[in-house]
């Protein structure tokens, strides 16, 4: 497990990044959730905003932790990472990710298994 826990961990952010979608379509009641002064928003951008700042520290550790366990899955994984980082905000600019959602995620598995075997059969030759 803890060898792999740059993966696993970036994965988690993935999962994480996406669970404020559950109150997309909740009423417009306000809420304030800031200590310090009052700064109302709708449930959903509590939770995106509170949850993205978890994802940051989550990030970080995750690289942290590839520094002591650079293995294939692990390199493997954070370069598909970098690239649906990409593809995540040419979404954003292009159409606001208004599509079907899904179909980055796919992409993301995609250029993973893409990555992980042709590393492979090129480290063969």
């Amino acid at each position: 497990m803890k060898r792999y826990a740059t993966s696993l961990i970036l994965a988690s952010t993935l999962i994480i990044g996406e669970i404020h979608t559950f109150w997309e379509r909740s009423s417009p009641v306000l809420h304030n959730w800031i200590l310090a002064r009052f700064v109302p928003m709708t449930i959903q951008w509590n939770t995106k905003l509170a949850l993205e700042q978890l994802n940051f520290i989550l990030y970080f550790v995750a690289f942290y932790l590839y520094g002591f366990t650079p293995n294939k899955i692990n390199r493997t994984t954070v370069k598909a990472f970098i690239w649906f980082c990409v593809i995540d905000t040419a979404a954003y600019f292009y159409n606001w990710k208004t599509f079907s959602y899904y179909y980055v995620y796919l992409f993301l598995v995609i250029i993973w298994l893409t990555m992980y075997f042709w590393n492979t059969n090129k480290r063969k030759r």
